[in-house]
């Protein structure tokens, strides 16, 4: 169970590096106005407050400039409070993409950001990002 925790961990820090890079800029983080940049999580997984924490503490060390806020909702709303909230421009900047249908719907609907060839996303094994995959026609 511990190796699946670390493992869980890795993944998220690592998913964290390709978001730090997918947003940094030449002035290390901040916006063209030169202010600290806040990023929100989506999420359906309240239960993951705790090990998102410790997360998001660590890339604060390194990314102080990047601020990130983890928002999760009940698994059983997540849906709607994501769709309605992306329909108004006010969704969260990272989401937890459900897999295979809703993903690709948010995908069709020009919700979600291709990041086919983004630095660090070869740290993930194939097998994790299958679900995500999605081809947009």
């Amino acid at each position: 169970m511990k190796g699946i925790r670390k493992i869980w961990l890795l993944s998220i820090m690592a998913l964290m590096l390709v978001v730090s890079s997918a947003c940094s800029n030449e002035s290390g983080g901040t916006n063209s106005d030169g202010d600290s940049v806040t990023l929100t999580i989506g999420s359906w997984r309240t239960e993951d407050s705790a090990n998102y924490q410790k997360v998001i503490e660590a890339f604060n060390k390194k990314h102080p400039e990047i601020k990130v806020e983890f928002k999760p909702s009940k698994n059983t709303e997540y849906n709607t409070i994501l769709n309605t909230s992306l329909q108004a421009g006010e969704g969260p900047d990272i989401i937890h993409l459900r897999p295979y249908a809703p993903g690709r719907e948010l995908a069709k609907a020009g919700y979600v950001e291709p990041i086919d060839g983004l630095n660090g996303l070869d740290t993930f094994p194939d097998e994790t990002l299958q679900a995500s995959r999605v081809c947009v026609r």
